[in-house]
C-alpha cells in the first residue's frame, strides 16, 4: 500500500488522527493493529470509487467514493466497553484522495476518510451498551459519536456540581487564581485512586488521575493507584480493591478513596459485598 503514496502524504483518519508520510501511516497501523495495547485485532476493508476521477491538469486529480471496514475488535477492549460478544463491528465512511503525477506514476498525496458522528452502527451498540451497564463507553477513536455524547453528559454533570450552594466554598477555592493553597499535610492523609476505563492506554483523556497525583504530590499526601483498568470484570475488580485497601495501603488516619468513571462502579461493590476491606478503625463517609 505504501507504494502508492507520495513521500509527504497526508492522511486523516475516523478518529481525527492525522499521518504524515509513508512512516506516519505505517505507525498509525502499528499502532492500532500491533502495539502491547492494540485497539483493534483485525481489519477487512472494501473501498468502492462512486465515479471517474476529477481532472486538474495533466498531473492532478480528486477520487471520491466509499468504504466498509470490517473491524474485529481486541477483545479486552471489546469486553471493557460492554459490547458482550460484539467483537465484530462494521463502520461505514466516505473517503477523498488526492492525487498527484510523480515520475509518470500517479501517487496518493493525500486522503481523508470520516463516518457519520451521529448515525452509525458502532454509536448504536455503544449507546445500547450505555443503557444496558449505565455506561456509554467509547471505544480508542472508533466511536467519535459516543465520545462526543459522553463529553456533553460530563459537561451537563460538571454544570450541575457547580451550581450547588454546598459546593460554593470548594468551587471558589479552585477558581481562585493559584488554585487552592497548597498545605502539606504529610502521612495523616493517604489518597488510593481507582481509575478510569482504559486509563493506561489513553492517559489523556485524565482516567490516569494525573491532576489528582500532581495536587497530592504537592501537598505531599501518598498516593497510590490500584492497577484496575476496566477490563477484569466487576467481581474480580471488587477483589482487588478490597485486597489493596486491606494489605496494600500504608497506615494513615484517613483514606482519600477516589474513582474516576467506571471505578465509581467498582468501589460500590466493593463496599458493599466486601465490608471487610476497609481497615479497622477507618470510617466510610
Amino acid at each position: 500500500m505504501l507504494t502508492h503514496v507520495a513521500p509527504n502524504v497526508v492522511v486523516t483518519w475516523q478518529n481525527g488522527e492525522v499521518s504524515r508520510g509513508a512512516n506516519g501511516v505505517r505507525k498509525f497501523y502499528d499502532e492500532v493493529l500491533n502495539s502491547p495495547d492494540k485497539i483493534v485485532a483485525n481489519i477487512a476493508s472494501t473501498l468502492k470509487v462512486d465515479d471517474l476521477s476529477i481532472l486538474y491538469g495533466s498531473e492532478t486529480a480528486i477520487a471520491f467514493g466509499s468504504i466498509h471496514d470490517h473491524i474485529t475488535l481486541n477483545h479486552s477492549i471489546a469486553r471493557a466497553a460492554f459490547l458482550g460478544t460484539g467483537d465484530v463491528l462494521a463502520l461505514d465512511s466516505r473517503w477523498t484522495a488526492t492525487l498527484v503525477k510523480l515520475d509518470g506514476q500517479w501517487k496518493v498525496a493525500s486522503y481523508h476518510v470520516s463516518t457519520d458522528a451521529f448515525f452509525n452502527p458502532i454509536l448504536s451498540m455503544a449507546i445500547a451498551a450505555g443503557k444496558r451497564s449505565a455506561l456509554l463507553a467509547g471505544v480508542g477513536g472508533l466511536i467519535p459519536g459516543a465520545l462526543g455524547v459522553w463529553f456533553l453528559v460530563t459537561a451537563q454533570l460538571h454544570e450541575r456540581v457547580r451550581i450547588k450552594p454546598q459546593n460554593r466554598i470548594l468551587i471558589e477555592a479552585i477558581d481562585e487564581p493559584g488554585g487552592p493553597p497548597m498545605t502539606a499535610i504529610g502521612e495523616d492523609v493517604c489518597v488510593v485512586l481507582v481509575p478510569g476505563l482504559l486509563y493506561k492506554q489513553f492517559p489523556e483523556t485524565g482516567a490516569d488521575g494525573t491532576a489528582l497525583r500532581d495536587i497530592a504530590n504537592a501537598m505531599a499526601i501518598p498516593f497510590l493507584t490500584i492497577p484496575l483498568d476496566g477490563t477484569e470484570g466487576l467481581e474480580a475488580s471488587a477483589s482487588i480493591i478490597g485486597e489493596w485497601l486491606q494489605f496494600r495501603v500504608p497506615a494513615a488516619k484517613a483514606i482519600v478513596l477516589v474513582s474516576l468513571s467506571k471505578g465509581s462502579a467498582e468501589v460500590m461493590h466493593a463496599i458493599a459485598s466486601r465490608w471487610s476491606c476497609v481497615p479497622a478503625g477507618y470510617r466510610m463517609d
